[in-house]
């Protein structure tokens, strides 16, 4: 079976996407809101939109709502979804901070080819 992972545009995006997994799948703020670890109304106020940028509980739940779905890259993949995690938690939501974390990864991906030149 081939997964893919949902590319969005914005967090606001991928939580209207969150919503209507949840909803077409049945599934209550209580239930999204025990497996994403989080509180029922911390699920109401993201599934509404009222968040303003990218925090690790909306990550949390959307990442929650996409394996519900069965869209995930990979079978299920928790590297990635750690990724995803350890960016919401770092960023600010501005583009010159993700154009600074980028940079960052990217440092980190140098240095890893680097290092695997010199073995």
């Amino acid at each position: 079976m081939h997964y893919l992972r949902m590319e969005y545009a914005s967090i606001q995006d991928r939580v209207q996407q969150a919503r209507a997994i949840l909803r077409a799948a049945g599934i209550t703020q209580e239930q999204a809101a025990a497996q994403a670890g989080c509180t029922q109304s911390q699920v109401s106020r993201i599934l509404q939109g009222k968040i303003a940028r990218e925090t690790t509980t909306a990550v949390r739940l959307c990442i929650y709502a996409e394996n519900v779905a069965g869209r995930t890259s990979g079978p299920p993949s928790k590297g990635r979804d750690a990724i995803d995690l350890a960016v919401a938690q770092v960023w600010d939501g501005s583009e010159s901070h993700a154009h600074a974390v980028a940079d960052l990864l990217n440092a980190v991906a140098r240095l890893r080819d680097t290092q695997g030149a010199s073995s």
